[in-house]
């Protein structure tokens, strides 16, 4: 029952949030960079995803972060600085821009470099644009099979003729 109210609570935050952060956390491309920092850093399977969901009804408030993960994966000192830098560059610098905090500032005040992610930020508007691409085709294609170009020319010239004239 605690953990389907956490998913509520959750789902109610993320509606609360900006619509690209939404689609950012239901993506596909999300999974994938979950699942290169599990297989990085061994981390057991659905971890990052409850990570992911606690971070986000805290408000990705991230002062935290670093030690809940050295307690919850009994990581040491170096190693747990490290994946804490890599879940803020990875998971949470691609949406940064739509984010109450500032993760650029998080990662440099723990040591980390901006640049090391610009490559996940990149894929998240690589995939914002082929999904706004996907959907204009889709667009196309319905207003293609509703509209009949001839039916659409006849009320044209009706409209000019009858009531512009």
């Amino acid at each position: 029952m605690a953990e389907q109210n956490r998913v509520q609570q959750y789902l109610r935050k993320l509606f609360q949030l900006p619509e690209i952060v939404d689609f950012y956390f239901g993506s596909e491309i999300l999974g994938r960079f979950v699942k290169e920092l599990n297989l990085k850093y061994n981390i057991p399977s659905g971890y990052l995803a409850d990570l992911v969901i606690d971070l986000t009804l805290l408000d990705f408030n991230f002062t935290q972060l670093e030690e809940k993960i050295k307690v919850d994966l009994k990581l040491d000192i170096a190693k747990t600085k490290k994946l804490t830098i890599d879940i803020l560059g990875t998971l949470f610098l691609p949406i940064d821009d739509y984010l109450v905090v500032d993760v650029q500032r998080e990662i440099e005040k723990r040591g980390g470099q901006i640049e090391s992610y610009q490559n996940y930020v990149d894929k998240l508007r690589e995939t914002l644009e082929d999904e706004t691409f996907n959907l204009l085709d889709e667009l196309v294609k319905k207003h293609e099979e509703l509209v009949d170009p001839e039916e659409e020319k006849s009320v044209a010239f009706d409209l000019f003729k009858n009531y512009l004239v």
